[in-house]
């Protein structure tokens, strides 16, 4: 995702995997991530999740090499 958007790899931690899930598990935890999925006659036809932006990585970690 992060090259994607234009992040060098340089810039882009070895722990980002862990770092993440810590992130998704803390957010699922605290209720600032969220998911939702639109169904019609029980066929799932859209989905979206939301949460607090955080930035490139989440705030309790500086996660970029500078």
């Amino acid at each position: 995702m992060w090259l994607y958007i234009g992040v060098d790899e340089s810039n882009i931690l070895l722990e980002w995997q862990n770092i993440t899930l810590k992130f998704i598990e803390e957010a699922r935890r605290d209720l600032f991530y969220k998911a939702f999925i639109a169904e019609i006659d029980n066929t799932v036809v859209g989905s979206v999740n939301c949460q607090l932006f955080a930035g490139l990585y989440p705030d309790y970690e500086y996660c970029l090499l500078f």
